[in-house]
Protein backbone atom coordinates (compact mmCIF):
# COMPACT_ATOMS: atom_id res chain seq x y z
CA UNK A 1 0.00 0.00 0.00
CA UNK A 2 1.32 3.39 -1.03
CA UNK A 3 2.40 5.61 1.84
CA UNK A 4 0.18 8.92 1.37
CA UNK A 5 2.15 11.60 3.17
CA UNK A 6 4.77 11.43 0.48
CA UNK A 7 2.58 11.55 -2.00
CA UNK A 8 0.72 14.25 -0.70
CA UNK A 9 4.03 16.47 0.05
CA UNK A 10 4.87 15.90 -3.73
CA UNK A 11 1.15 16.96 -4.49
CA UNK A 12 1.28 20.28 -2.42
CA UNK A 13 5.20 20.83 -4.12
CA UNK A 14 4.09 20.52 -7.35
CA UNK A 15 0.98 22.98 -6.56
CA UNK A 16 3.27 25.54 -5.52
CA UNK A 17 5.65 25.03 -8.35
CA UNK A 18 2.46 26.06 -11.07
CA UNK A 19 1.24 28.63 -8.61
CA UNK A 20 4.49 30.57 -8.18
CA UNK A 21 5.99 29.59 -12.00
CA UNK A 22 4.61 32.74 -13.72
CA UNK A 23 5.49 34.95 -10.65
CA UNK A 24 9.22 33.90 -11.06
CA UNK A 25 9.08 34.54 -14.78
CA UNK A 26 8.25 37.53 -13.80
CA UNK A 27 10.60 38.09 -11.45
CA UNK A 28 13.61 37.21 -14.36
CA UNK A 29 12.22 39.63 -16.85
CA UNK A 30 14.53 42.41 -16.77
CA UNK A 31 13.50 46.31 -16.06
CA UNK A 32 13.65 46.82 -20.01
CA UNK A 33 10.98 44.29 -20.93
CA UNK A 34 9.00 45.41 -18.31
CA UNK A 35 8.37 48.41 -19.27
CA UNK A 36 8.47 47.56 -23.29
CA UNK A 37 5.36 45.17 -21.92
CA UNK A 38 3.09 48.38 -21.85
CA UNK A 39 3.70 48.97 -25.62
CA UNK A 40 2.83 45.19 -26.34
CA UNK A 41 0.60 45.00 -29.62
CA UNK A 42 0.09 49.31 -29.27
CA UNK A 43 1.50 51.32 -31.75
CA UNK A 44 4.14 53.23 -30.88
CA UNK A 45 4.32 56.78 -29.65
CA UNK A 46 7.05 59.03 -30.99
CA UNK A 47 8.76 59.02 -26.75
CA UNK A 48 8.22 56.11 -25.34
CA UNK A 49 8.05 57.23 -21.41
CA UNK A 50 7.36 53.81 -20.36
CA UNK A 51 11.17 53.02 -20.68
CA UNK A 52 11.96 56.07 -18.68
CA UNK A 53 14.18 54.75 -15.67
CA UNK A 54 14.59 51.17 -17.16
CA UNK A 55 18.41 49.30 -17.95
CA UNK A 56 18.49 48.90 -21.64
CA UNK A 57 19.96 45.58 -22.35
CA UNK A 58 23.83 44.93 -22.50
CA UNK A 59 24.76 44.50 -25.94
CA UNK A 60 28.35 44.33 -27.49
CA UNK A 61 29.58 44.93 -30.60
CA UNK A 62 33.03 46.21 -32.58
CA UNK A 63 32.43 49.35 -34.17
CA UNK A 64 33.90 50.12 -38.36
CA UNK A 65 37.00 50.90 -37.00
CA UNK A 66 37.33 48.15 -35.16
CA UNK A 67 36.64 49.40 -31.67
CA UNK A 68 35.02 47.19 -29.12
CA UNK A 69 31.83 48.48 -27.94
CA UNK A 70 30.14 47.15 -24.68
CA UNK A 71 27.62 48.59 -22.99
CA UNK A 72 27.64 47.79 -19.41
CA UNK A 73 31.21 49.10 -19.54
CA UNK A 74 30.22 52.21 -20.52
CA UNK A 75 28.86 52.90 -17.11
CA UNK A 76 29.85 56.72 -15.46
CA UNK A 77 29.42 58.13 -19.40
CA UNK A 78 26.06 59.35 -20.89
CA UNK A 79 25.41 57.43 -24.18
CA UNK A 80 23.35 58.38 -27.04
CA UNK A 81 22.32 55.09 -29.54
CA UNK A 82 20.94 56.28 -32.62
CA UNK A 83 19.52 53.20 -34.60
CA UNK A 84 18.89 53.91 -38.27
CA UNK A 85 19.11 52.47 -42.16
CA UNK A 86 20.65 54.04 -44.87
CA UNK A 87 17.16 54.60 -46.78
CA UNK A 88 15.49 56.07 -44.01
CA UNK A 89 14.97 59.85 -44.95
CA UNK A 90 14.86 61.34 -41.62
CA UNK A 91 17.46 58.94 -40.34
CA UNK A 92 20.11 61.01 -42.81
CA UNK A 93 18.25 64.39 -42.09
CA UNK A 94 19.25 64.27 -38.35
CA UNK A 95 22.53 63.36 -39.01
CA UNK A 96 24.21 67.07 -39.33
CA UNK A 97 22.14 67.79 -36.54
CA UNK A 98 23.82 64.75 -34.15
CA UNK A 99 27.24 65.59 -35.43
CA UNK A 100 26.83 68.98 -34.03
CA UNK A 101 26.16 66.61 -30.67
CA UNK A 102 29.28 65.76 -30.67
CA UNK A 103 31.17 69.09 -31.87
CA UNK A 104 29.30 70.44 -28.69
CA UNK A 105 30.16 67.68 -26.15
CA UNK A 106 33.98 66.84 -27.74
CA UNK A 107 36.01 66.07 -24.42
CA UNK A 108 33.25 64.95 -22.01
CA UNK A 109 32.34 61.85 -20.56
CA UNK A 110 29.40 60.94 -23.56
CA UNK A 111 29.88 58.00 -25.97
CA UNK A 112 27.78 58.46 -29.58
CA UNK A 113 27.43 55.38 -30.91
CA UNK A 114 25.16 54.57 -34.33
CA UNK A 115 24.02 51.28 -34.94
CA UNK A 116 23.10 50.36 -38.58
CA UNK A 117 20.99 47.76 -40.42
CA UNK A 118 23.70 47.83 -43.20
CA UNK A 119 26.59 46.00 -43.77
CA UNK A 120 30.23 47.00 -43.26
CA UNK A 121 30.64 47.14 -46.82
CA UNK A 122 27.70 49.22 -47.47
CA UNK A 123 28.57 51.58 -44.83
CA UNK A 124 32.46 51.97 -44.99
CA UNK A 125 32.42 51.89 -48.94
CA UNK A 126 29.10 53.74 -49.99
CA UNK A 127 27.55 55.93 -47.47
CA UNK A 128 29.87 56.78 -45.58
CA UNK A 129 31.60 58.02 -49.03
CA UNK A 130 29.04 60.79 -49.56
CA UNK A 131 27.92 60.90 -46.37
CA UNK A 132 29.63 62.48 -42.42
CA UNK A 133 28.12 60.98 -39.64
CA UNK A 134 30.67 61.51 -36.47
CA UNK A 135 29.18 58.57 -34.27
CA UNK A 136 30.91 55.51 -33.67
CA UNK A 137 28.77 53.06 -36.34
CA UNK A 138 28.22 49.66 -35.86
CA UNK A 139 27.23 47.07 -38.51
CA UNK A 140 23.93 45.02 -37.44
CA UNK A 141 22.72 43.66 -40.42
CA UNK A 142 22.22 40.34 -38.46
CA UNK A 143 20.05 41.89 -36.07
CA UNK A 144 22.09 40.98 -33.13
CA UNK A 145 21.52 44.28 -30.97
CA UNK A 146 18.21 45.05 -32.23
CA UNK A 147 16.42 41.93 -31.21
CA UNK A 148 18.05 42.79 -27.89
CA UNK A 149 15.76 45.31 -27.89
CA UNK A 150 12.89 43.29 -28.58
CA UNK A 151 12.59 43.85 -32.01
CA UNK A 152 12.00 47.46 -31.70
CA UNK A 153 11.44 48.61 -35.64
CA UNK A 154 11.11 52.75 -35.63
CA UNK A 155 13.66 54.55 -37.34
CA UNK A 156 15.49 56.25 -36.52
CA UNK A 157 15.17 55.88 -32.71
CA UNK A 158 17.09 57.87 -30.24
CA UNK A 159 18.18 56.85 -27.00
CA UNK A 160 19.63 58.76 -23.86
CA UNK A 161 21.34 56.60 -21.03
CA UNK A 162 22.71 58.36 -17.62
CA UNK A 163 25.92 57.50 -16.39
CA UNK A 164 24.11 54.97 -14.25
CA UNK A 165 22.67 53.32 -17.39
CA UNK A 166 19.19 53.70 -16.90
CA UNK A 167 17.15 54.87 -20.08
CA UNK A 168 16.44 58.49 -19.92
CA UNK A 169 14.98 59.32 -23.77
CA UNK A 170 13.91 56.88 -26.51
CA UNK A 171 12.37 59.13 -29.34
CA UNK A 172 10.96 56.98 -32.29
CA UNK A 173 10.89 58.56 -35.97
CA UNK A 174 12.05 61.84 -37.11
CA UNK A 175 11.05 64.78 -39.19
CA UNK A 176 11.45 65.34 -42.84
CA UNK A 177 13.45 68.62 -42.91
CA UNK A 178 16.68 68.82 -42.24
CA UNK A 179 16.72 72.55 -40.14
CA UNK A 180 13.62 71.18 -37.78
CA UNK A 181 15.57 67.93 -36.97
CA UNK A 182 18.28 69.81 -35.99
CA UNK A 183 16.16 72.17 -33.94
CA UNK A 184 14.58 69.54 -32.21
CA UNK A 185 17.77 67.73 -31.23
CA UNK A 186 19.24 71.22 -29.92
CA UNK A 187 15.74 71.71 -27.82
CA UNK A 188 15.18 68.05 -26.55
CA UNK A 189 18.40 65.90 -27.03
CA UNK A 190 21.62 68.16 -26.23
CA UNK A 191 19.74 69.58 -22.75
CA UNK A 192 19.23 66.29 -21.89
CA UNK A 193 22.75 65.49 -22.26
CA UNK A 194 23.79 68.56 -20.50
CA UNK A 195 21.35 67.86 -17.52
CA UNK A 196 23.06 64.12 -17.34
CA UNK A 197 26.85 65.22 -17.34
CA UNK A 198 26.39 67.30 -14.18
Amino acid sequence: MRNPIPYFIHKTLLGFVLLFLPVLASAQQSSYEKAFEYYKDKPLPPKLTRMIGADLPDFSATTLDGEKIELSKLKGKVVVLNFWFIACAPCRLEMPGLNKLVEQFKGEEVEFISIARESEQALRDKFFKEHEFKFKTISDIEQKVHRKLLGLQGYPTTIIIDKEGKIRLMTIGGKIDEDEATKDIQTNIAPLIAAFLK
